[in-house]
């Protein structure tokens, strides 16, 4: 992918005109083509996620916290909004520790931009990432797992730590972590994984590392997609995989 979309960037929180620094890690992080809305705002409230990624192609699939997102979105833009491909929304836990944590801050933005360049390169490999992990935990059964621990994850925050690096430096990044985890901001144990962590600044091999992750559970999993289709209909993700046996094929 050798160019990147067009970003506008809603902002609630008035951080800085224009942003910069976001707007350099949209071109670093190629993300494109297509124009695009980065939310930051102070309303959206995500316990259980920095930030989220939605293709609008995938809108009807999304649960209600889409909805407000999207809902904020049209109250700033409305006609930029209508013709957008996709949304990034930041949580205002994180919208708010901007300032005192800037590089940690653009790990999260890039980790959704990351997802954002999965999608647009390869749309089967996101919604396969999707649907994994939706279904894996039931597939499963008593194993469990970390959301940090799910392959396209990982990745993505490899890719965004690879970004932020590039915008402040590794060392401003890898000392922010271990303060936010002092400071009880965000829980400690979701942090920890990042230190360890080397940075990537690509996506090559994703789809190998799904099918070696889940292959195991292929017939349980396919099994819950069928099912979902036919309790979800027009409503289910499943909609958009024409062939489901051929997610697990290398």
């Amino acid at each position: 992918m050798s160019s990147s979309g067009n970003l506008k960037i809603i902002d609630r929180w008035k951080h800085k005109k224009d942003d910069p620094e976001i707007q350099e890690a949209f071109k670093i992080a190629t993300v494109g083509p297509g124009t695009s809305i980065l939310l930051l705002d102070d309303s959206i409230d995500m316990p259980n996620h920095y930030g989220l990624f939605l293709p609008k192609r995938l809108y009807r699939y999304s649960g209600h916290l889409w909805d407000e997102v999207f809902r904020s979105a049209m109250r700033y833009d409305y006609d930029y909004s209508l013709g957008c491909e996709y949304y990034i929304a930041i949580s205002s836990r994180v919208n708010r520790i901007r300032k005192e944590y800037p590089a940690f801050f653009m790990y999260v933005c890039a980790h959704e931009m990351g997802h954002a360049r999965i999608f647009l390169s390869n749309p089967e490999l996101h919604i396969f990432s999707s649907l994994l992990e939706s279904f894996f935990k039931e597939a499963s059964g008593t194993i469990k797992i970390n959301p940090w621990e799910y392959p396209h994850e990982k990745r993505c925050d490899q890719f965004g730590l690879s970004v932020a690096s590039k915008i402040y430096s590794h060392d401003t990044l890898k000392a922010e972590i271990p303060q936010l985890m002092n400071s009880r901001i965000f829980n400690a144990d979701n942090l920890e994984p990042l230190l360890l962590l080397p940075e990537r600044d690509n996506f090559n091999g994703l789809r190998d590392e799904l099918i070696h992750f889940s292959i195991s559970y292929k017939n349980e999993l396919i099994a819950l997609w069928i099912e979902d289709l036919r309790r979800c209909g027009n409503y289910s993700l499943v909609n958009e995989i024409k062939d489901i046996e051929s997610l697990f094929v290398h």
